[in-house]
């Protein structure tokens, strides 16, 4: 995980694993799914999650919101919890 501007980013693996719980398992492939359908104008994801693109080996390295993606889950899932913790969404982050 890195930290830029003041948010927490990771790749898909990395977020996929702060967000997975026994009730709702989270794979890396769903990860990047919420990045496509919030680049899809239409969409109800649309412009929720935001993703970077680090340039590197072959097409680089993409790196998603944690806050974002915890907020597209609790969307995605009906629920205003994520592992345990509620989002407050008016800021963005996870609150115990």
């Amino acid at each position: 995980m890195i930290i830029l501007g003041g948010r927490e980013y990771g790749t898909a693996d990395q977020i996929a694993a702060v967000l997975t719980s026994n009730a709702r398992p989270i794979s890396a492939a769903t990860v990047r799914d919420w990045g496509r359908r919030a680049a899809t104008l239409g969409d109800p994801l649309y412009g929720l999650l935001s993703r970077h693109n680090v340039p590197g080996q072959g097409r680089g390295t993409t790196l998603y919101s944690l806050a974002a993606a915890a907020q597209v889950e609790a969307l995605t899932s009906g629920s205003r919890r994520v592992r345990g913790k509620r989002l407050d969404a008016a800021r963005g982050k996870i609150a115990s």
